[in-house]
């Protein structure tokens, strides 16, 4: 049977945030170029773990909001996946996109696909050296994946853990992590064209290392202090540190920062993506030092804005997207040292920072939300076909829907 051709794809996410909606443009456009439909679905109207504003009109999207006046993490999960299964039941799409499956509310619309014979794609960044994994439920997690059509992942490491978990690796397709690398390109090259004036305004030093993203454990901002701190000693002369996120570790970090007589390291606060390019565009390299990392979007944008990376071989990204020596270099997110000894060779002029930065340009052009888009279109043909090939029933039994 030839593949199967969707008129309509659902492609639902918890909230739709700056990300989502370049990847949704980039599916949008690129399916009414072939005659399909994308419906644009999110949960609640914000999300608490990410405060980015509501998509503005300049993102030219349509998007069904089940909750608009709640919170995703307000929500329960039955009442999320009633309102999800409603909306499905009503516009009947031949194939369902879905990030993730841990949730009562994605299990539901897995089961209304399933029981449907509509395609299911799952969307995920999950790799396997995340978490320690246990037998039982990877059993169960196997159980689940092979009842979806297809997935569209990150990259190789997230596509080697669902063909593990028994999806076929004709039924994975790759780019689901990617961001506006024009955005991002262009906003920082209009910042380094006024880098003096901007850079005075914000309080800016001429040379810094960047980190974006929340103040969390998993994030490794405390290892990072104490790789800084050694930097400096190593440094004839060191770069100083810029800050860009918020979050529950903030004071102590700040009280780390004080003890070590860090007087280099600035806090920027949380900023929305408008403002990011900004940062990036001033700044002389990016470290992202995560213990625990599924993807790291950061990383895209850093590359996007031209940036020689410093990636923590814990990010999911790391494998794909840095090739050591020629845009950045990859280190062991517990070794304090190693890192010290990159920053120093990052800033004392062993490496060729402007040809790194144009490195990770032509390195991230090719995961771009066009790729998402093509991607996602194939992995729907794909789910779809599979759905045709198959007899009716229910994905999973509704007790597995909590």
């Amino acid at each position: 049977m030839s593949d199967k051709k969707p008129k309509t794809v659902a492609l639902i996410w918890a909230n739709y945030g700056p990300y989502h909606c370049a990847r949704a443009r980039a599916a949008v456009r690129l399916a009414r170029e072939q005659g399909t439909n994308v419906l644009c679905v999110q949960i609640a109207g914000r999300e608490d773990l990410y405060p980015w504003e509501p998509p503005g009109q300049r993102d030219q999207l349509q998007i069904r909001t089940l909750f608009s006046d709640r919170t995703y993490e307000t929500l329960g999960n039955a009442e999320a996946r009633r309102e999800i299964i409603r909306l499905l039941e009503q516009e009947r799409p031949d194939c369902v996109a879905v990030a993730g499956y841990t949730v009562g509310w994605q299990r539901g619309a897995l089961a209304w696909a399933r029981r449907n014979r509509r395609g299911a794609v799952l969307m995920s960044d999950s790799k396997y050296d995340d978490a320690p994994r246990v037998w039982w439920k990877e059993w169960l997690k196997s159980w689940i994946v092979r009842r979806f059509g297809a997935a569209l992942v990150g990259g190789a490491p997230q596509a080697d853990y669902l063909v593990r978990l028994g999806m076929p690796r004709e039924r994975v397709f790759m780019g689901y992590d990617v961001v506006d690398n024009d955005r991002f390109r262009q906003e920082a090259n209009a910042a380094r064209r006024n880098a003096a004036e901007l850079g005075a305004r914000q309080g800016l030093p001429e040379s810094y290392f960047l980190f974006v993203g929340r103040f969390d454990p998993v994030k490794n901002l405390s290892r990072l202090m104490d790789a800084y701190a050694a930097y400096k000693r190593l440094a004839e002369k060191p770069w100083d540190l810029v800050l860009c996120g918020s979050g529950e570790e903030e004071p102590a970090i700040r009280s780390q920062i004080e003890s070590l007589g860090l007087e280099s390291v600035r806090f920027m606060g949380f900023r929305q993506i408008d403002e990011l390019p900004f940062f990036y565009g001033l700044a002389s390299a990016f470290v992202a030092p995560s213990t625990k990392d599924t993807w790291n979007l950061t990383v895209n944008e850093a590359m996007a804005s031209g940036l020689p990376v410093l990636v923590s071989r814990a990010c999911g990204c790391a494998q794909d997207l840095v090739k050591d020596g020629v845009n950045g270099f990859t280190f062991d997110p517990y070794d304090v040292e190693g890192l010290a000894n990159l920053m120093e060779r990052m800033s004392s002029g062993q490496v060729d920072l402007a040809a790194m930065g144009r490195a990770s340009r032509e390195i991230i052009s090719h995961w771009s939300p066009q790729l998402f888009a093509e991607n996602l279109v194939r992995a729907a043909e794909a789910g779809t076909t599979h759905a045709a090939k198959r007899k009716a029933r229910s994905a999973i039994p509704p007790l597995l829907w909590l």
